[in-house]
This record gives structure tokens, C-alpha cells and sequence, in this order.
């Protein structure tokens, strides 16, 4: 069962910097955060993230491990599958982040569209949830989720589009997780799809080190930061703090916890 408090859904400790973690994570659980969605981009990022959890006991981290779209061009077949037979057997909560990007590679889309039908099924067939990665690819993720759906459901990690692809995205199953730019003066969209999507298909998030809140905008971000986007998220949502942290720890327990 999830505790009660602010939920990370996802972020990056191992780029994190390393000689302030501590000081963090203690900063995290002091601002009401409870859990901690730690994602591995490779198996060296899983073992640390697992070392992480077992090192720092006082808060809940969780780890996840795929292969990001960004990356999947500079990794040989023989890699992929290698990784591909260790996925299958790693001790996570779900898979991810995988997905599409089409902003950092402009050149990959078949190979990030392979790779990312491979990981679902993979899920699938691990009764796992994913976490998916969606830059400047809306309309070919959304045909891949609809083609190839994901079973145990999953999350639109730092989600960045419309309120109207949004709708589309919780029809096949994707939760929608919010980050630091929710927090923006001049984040329209953003607010638009927080206030339109139910808090029960919501999740927060920090992706630090990247995406710092208001009012660090433009510094080093780490995941006790995620109350910002918590507090923002409940100020939209015209509710309080305790009823939001409440819906949202439900909600984690739906797409991490298995029955």
C-alpha cells in the first residue's frame, strides 16, 4: 500500500548529484514525500537505483528500467537483445521510459517505433505497466498504444501536449503524469490539461535533474521538489492538499502496486 504523501512517479537519481543526495532525499521526506519512482535507462542505472533503496530506507524508492527512444539508435542489435533478456528478468515496477522522440532524433523513427512495440509487449507479457516518453511523436505514439495496448496500463510521463490528445491517451489506457512546468506563470497548457484530466487518472512527477519548479526555474532540479507541482496541481484543482495527496497515492497503488 502506497503511503500517504507526495509521490515522485519519476525521476533520475543516479543524475542526481551524488554528494547531495542524502541531504535530498531527507529535504524530500521533510516536504511530504513518500515515494519515489527511480528510472534506469540501462541495467548499471537499475543496480544503483536498487543499492539506492536499500541505502536510504526511510523513503520508498521504486525503480523501473527501459530503453529510452532517445538512445536506442547508438545501441547495437546485439545489445538491444542482451538487454532485452535482462529486462525480462529485472525486479522492477514497470517499464520504462520508453516511447517516442522525434525531438532529440530526427532520423530513428522506425527503429524507436520497433523498439518501443518491443518493450510494450514485453510489459505485457510481464503484467507490468509502462512509462512512456512522448516528444514532437503524439499522433505515432497514440497509434502504437492503440495497436499495441498496454495491458497493465501506464503513464504519459511529463506529459506536454494538448488537453484534446490527453483525452485520447486516457481512452486507451494511459494515465497522464504532470511536472515542473505546471508550475510556470506561463504554462497554459499544462494548467488546461490539469484541470480537465480527473485527478484519478493524474500523477506528479519531477524528472530531475531536468524540468525545476517555479520558483528554481532554471536551477539543478531533485526530486523533494515535487511538492511544488503537488501544491500547484491542488490550487487548480481548487482542493486541498491531504485530498490530493490522498487520490494520488490511490492512484499509484492502481498502476504499481500489483494485486
Amino acid at each position: 500500500m502506497a503511503q500517504i504523501g507526495w509521490i515522485d512517479t519519476h525521476t533520475h537519481l543516479v543524475y542526481h548529484d551524488q554528494a547531495l543526495l542524502s541531504e535530498q532525499l531527507h529535504y524530500a521526506y521533510e516536504h511530504g514525500v513518500r515515494e519515489i519512482v527511480a528510472i534506469s535507462l540501462d541495467e548499471s542505472e537499475y543496480h544503483k537505483h536498487m543499492n539506492m533503496a536499500k541505502a536510504y530506507p526511510f523513503i520508498r524508492i521504486h525503480t523501473t528500467c527501459g530503453a529510452h527512444p532517445a538512445d536506442v539508435y547508438k545501441w547495437s542489435e546485439e545489445k538491444y537483445s542482451s538487454f532485452m533478456t535482462q529486462l525480462a528478468t529485472l525486479e522492477v515496477v514497470a517499464i520504462g521510459e520508453i516511447g517516442l522522440d522525434y525531438y532529440w532524433d530526427k532520423e530513428h523513427h522506425e527503429l524507436q517505433k520497433k523498439r518501443f512495440i518491443d518493450q510494450i509487449h514485453l510489459a505485457n507479457e510481464r503484467q507490468l505497466p509502462i512509462l512512456v516518453h512522448c516528444r514532437d511523436a503524439f499522433e505515432d505514439c497514440l497509434v502504437i498504444l492503440k495497436q499495441h495496448p498496454p495491458l497493465s496500463g501506464g503513464i504519459m510521463h511529463c506529459y506536454s501536449g494538448s488537453k484534446e490528445m490527453a483525452v485520447e491517451f486516457l481512452k486507451v489506457g494511459m494515465d497522464i503524469s504532470l511536472a515542473g512546468p505546471l508550475t510556470f506563470k506561463n504554462a497554459k497548457t499544462p494548467k488546461e490539461v490539469a484541470s480537465m484530466v480527473p485527478l484519478d487518472r493524474l500523477h506528479i512527477e519531477t524528472d530531475a535533474p531536468y524540468l525545476t519548479p517555479h520558483p528554481f526555474r532554471g536551477q539543478r532540479n531533485h526530486t523533494g521538489l515535487v511538492h511544488y507541482v503537488g501544491e500547484e496541481l491542488s490550487r487548480i484543482k481548487y482542493m486541498n492538499e491531504s485530498d490530493v495527496k490522498n487520490q494520488l497515492a490511490l492512484n499509484f497503488e492502481r498502476i504499481f502496486v500489483k494485486k
